[in-house]
């Protein structure tokens, strides 16, 4: 007895479709279900925050054309003075200039508007949230829940910065019954865990500027962000920033004040790229995240700018370092050569290269 041959399935048709089409007639009384495909997934990032940094945005999202993920709770972490709120201020004046509506829920009353503007936040676009009393966690979200909400009314994209999570305290009774260290971090987690939804459904990005604080669990004492290992779960990007140089204008007299600093940032997670990507940025005391000087030192490690004695060359021009702002100014060439050499072709032309 022959057995009759199962004609093939149709190419444009699978069996994965059958079956999703299956499920969808299943659960269509159901509002908590919504099944597609990876390219259709409601999760999926649809739109990404250009940091003006080409190498952030590399480190971070694995192309220079992308940046920071909306949807998607991110932390900025390191040690005190290592740019944390200068970079999230600079962050919030690119969301700006991009269309999304900036929020700055400020938890340590210590906003000077002068050092805001210099780390270029637009103090009069930019919509601050100050706390009257003291900044309890539950308070806090709560309050970034209504943003979140009322953007969505709106329709309109939008960049939280929360500075700082360490200022975020728990309430007089979790004080009260010695919690304040424990309880706080399972709050943190539990609000989390009803936030991901949210965020990943609107064009809405949250930003939380972190420190570290030392780990006494440990045998071997090392630094971690605040929250505990449950925050760090939530987070599609977290970067650690450190300061790697002082910069001094004078450098044989160690004694005179920096003018500012190279911050390194080092990612530590991303759901997007391989981790443990490292990225160097420049910031001024005068003039906040410095992109031209930044795209400078991408352009020098890479080789793109050549040194020569007390001359820098570039395609053939040579230059003092004094001129770099004119040519950068004036040429529109070299930010895109910037961030051609992080751009998703050209990083996989070099993998495919190597092997």
């Amino acid at each position: 007895m022959s057995r009759t041959k199962k004609e093939p399935t149709p190419a444009s048709v699978t069996v994965s479709d059958k079956v999703r089409e299956g499920l969808i007639k299943r659960f269509a009384k159901d509002g908590n279900i919504n099944i597609g495909t990876i390219d259709t997934h409601f999760s999926a990032v649809t739109r990404w925050l250009d940091t003006g940094i080409p190498e952030l945005n590399w480190a971070i999202s694995g192309s220079s054309d992308k940046g920071l993920p909306f949807g998607r709770i991110i932390s900025f972490d390191g040690p005190e003075q290592s740019g944390k709120t200068a970079l999230g201020y600079f962050i919030l004046g690119q969301a700006a200039k991009q269309g999304a509506v900036p929020f700055l829920i400020e938890t340590e009353a210590a906003i000077d508007p002068d050092f805001a503007a210099k780390n270029s936040l637009d103090t009069t676009q930019t919509i601050v949230i100050g706390m009257e009393k003291k900044p309890v966690i539950d308070d806090v979200f709560a309050k970034i829940a209504e943003v979140i909400n009322t953007c969505a009314e709106a329709g309109s994209p939008a960049v939280l910065v929360l500075d700082s999570l360490p200022a975020c305290l728990p309430n007089d009774d979790d004080i009260a019954k010695g919690y304040e260290g424990t309880r706080a971090a399972q709050k943190i987690r539990a609000i989390f865990t009803r936030f991901l939804t949210t965020l990943a459904t609107n064009d809405f990005m949250l930003i939380i500027i972190n420190h570290l604080i030392q780990d006494t669990s440990s045998l071997h004492p090392r630094l971690i962000p605040r929250g505990g290992t449950g925050f760090r779960h939530y987070l599609s990007v977290r970067v650690s920033l450190d300061i790697k140089e002082y910069l001094r204008k004078n450098k044989t007299n160690r004694d005179d004040y920096p003018y500012g600093v190279i911050v390194e940032g080092l990612v530590e997670k991303s759901r997007f790229c391989s981790p443990k990507r490292r990225t160097r940025f420049q910031i001024t005391f005068a003039a906040g995240v410095d992109i031209a000087m930044s795209i400078f030192h991408q352009l020098k490690r890479n080789g793109i700018i050549t040194t020569t004695g007390a001359w820098y060359e570039m395609n053939g021009q040579k230059f003092h370092m004094a001129d770099w702002y004119d040519i950068y100014n004036n040429d529109p060439g070299i930010k895109e050569i910037a961030y051609e050499q992080y751009s998703e072709e050209k990083e996989s032309a070099d993998m495919a290269n190597e092997s």
